[in-house]
């Protein structure tokens, strides 16, 4: 077994801080440029539909646009798009409370605002 020293801890902090910093710009980026094509192909009260759904998440990232959904059909009544696809799974905890999985957001045009989500 290595030793470390608190140098060493202190710099490999440092290093995954920064690592994280560029992970985050990243998938704020990633939603921006998504949500940005949403918002051309939706009238505004679908984008905000859609806003308001995706806000609601404990923990989204990965935002794409894709052609094809994942998951099963599931209706969203209360929202624009009235349905969703959602694929999820249990993340094996013993009170089955933590999940994750994928949903797709029909945005029209046989495309959908795709993410991934975990709680």
């Amino acid at each position: 077994m290595e030793n470390y020293t608190q140098e060493d801890m202190d710099l490999d902090r440092k290093e995954y801080e920064e690592e994280m910093r560029k992970h985050d710009l990243a998938e704020i980026a990633q939603y921006k440029k998504a949500m940005k094509r949403v918002k051309k192909r939706v009238s505004a009260s679908w984008y905000e539909s859609v806003l308001d759904f995706v806000m609601d998440g404990e923990c989204n990232h990965s935002f794409s646009i894709v052609d094809k959904p994942v998951g099963e059909r599931q209706t969203e009544s209360g929202t624009r798009f009235g349905f969703i696809y959602v694929y999820q799974t249990s993340g094996g905890c013993p009170d089955g409370d933590d999940y994750y999985g994928e949903i797709s957001i029909p945005i029209r045009g046989g495309l959908y605002l795709h993410y991934h989500f975990s709680s």
